[in-house]
Order: structure tokens, then sequence, then C-alpha cells
């Protein structure tokens, strides 16, 4: 333990109300906001090295008029008395005072704790909607028409590129049971891949008039 967390510990393993020991052959009052002990006792508890170490600190808590310490018992065998100075402070004041602003605090703390387990919770801290399920693609779904012209428009591309993308992915997405949040934008992902690797496009062999073309059909 830290020394910090010693003082705790010591406040916390006080009696919270008055008590007894058996010191010897003796039974002693402990009063609240006291305890009995011994350094080797206090030594293991706080996982220190000596006991000299458990002293000095005793010693600087007493200095600090932290706490109050009595030997008791016999001197072959003798115990410490520590008492708390103002232990009501660290205890019934203090909780009191602050009782309704911990209340508050704590229930804003569970239910910020529903709302994150309600929603996701992004990289940066931000709530996000929970995100759409993908769906396989349905037996006759095509892509949207106004996307499709504007990528014959964008990437320069004859209508019969798009009809041999459409099939390629429409084959695909059967055969592997491929699932997507939104298909239109799969198939223009699709395209655009198709054109950087030189599928379709001017070279590829379905080049037309595409001016004329879109404005002959529907390319869906």
């Amino acid at each position: 333990m830290s020394e910090r967390e010693a003082w705790i510990w010591i406040i916390q393993n006080a009696a919270w109300k008055d008590t007894q020991h058996r010191v010897g052959g003796k039974i002693l009052p402990v009063p609240r906001g006291s305890f009995m002990t011994t350094l080797r006792e206090l030594q293991a508890v706080f996982c220190w090295k000596s006991d000299t170490k458990v002293r000095n600190f005793l010693k600087r808590l007493e200095a600090e008029r932290m706490i109050e310490r009595t030997a008791c018992g016999p001197k072959n065998a003798p115990k410490t008395h520590v008492t708390i100075c103002n232990y009501e402070e660290y205890q019934t004041s203090g909780r009191t005072k602050n009782a309704p602003e911990t209340h508050r605090t704590r229930h804003e703390k569970r239910s910020k704790g529903t709302r994150i387990n309600n929603k996701q919770d992004t990289p940066n801290g931000v709530l996000a909607k929970r995100a759409k399920p993908k769906l396989s693609m349905p037996d006759d779904w095509v892509p949207d028409q106004n996307l499709a012209k504007r990528l014959c428009v964008d990437l320069d591309l004859a209508p019969e590129d798009l009809q041999f993308c459409y099939q390629q992915m429409k084959g695909h997405a059967h055969a592997t049971d491929r699932k997507q949040v939104n298909w239109d934008q799969a198939f223009g992902n699709w395209v655009r891949k198709a054109h950087r690797q030189g599928e379709i496009g001017r070279g590829s062999g379905r080049a037309g008039n595409q001016t004329d073309a879109l404005a002959r059909f529907d390319l869906f």
C-alpha cells in the first residue's frame, strides 16, 4: 500500500461503534473511531518490508494530529490503541454534507451506463445509433438508375460496362451469399474498382456511344 492507502485503511477499520478488545487477560474498551493493533499486524496488512516503516508512519500521523496512540497490555506482548482524531468528520459530517451531490452523481452514472448499453459507443466517446443490419441481395434488385447514369458520366463508361458489372456482382453475391447494408453503395464501389483495374471503360471492348445510349433507354 501507499501511505495514502494505509491511511484510508486505518479510517475504514476503526470501530464504527463502541466495542471491547481482549488484551492479555483484560477486556479493554475500544471507543468509536479507534482500534487495537500491533506493528506487525499493520506491517502485514500494508505489505511493508519492516515494522520500522509502520512505526515512522504512525509517528508522522501523530505529529500531524491525525491520530493518537497509547500502549496497552503486557510489556512482552503490547498492543497499540490507535484513535483517529476528528473521526466524526470522516464519517457522519462529510457523508451528510455531500449526500445530495453523491446521490445525484451516482444517478447520472447509472443513467449514462444505461444509455451506453442501449447504443454503440464510438471511439471518440460520442454515442451513435445502432448499426443497420446487413442483408442478402434481393432476387429482383437492380441499381438505382440515377446512380448508374452518374457513374457512366463520372467514369466515362458505356451502359454495357455497367451491365457487365451488374451481372458480375449479382452472380458473386448469390454464389457467396454476400450481405450488404446498402447494395447501391456496394454497386458503386464494385464499378469503381473494375474501372481502376481496367476491366471496364475505354479499351475494354464494351465502349459505345454513351450519350446516345443514355438517352435511348434506362440502364436496368
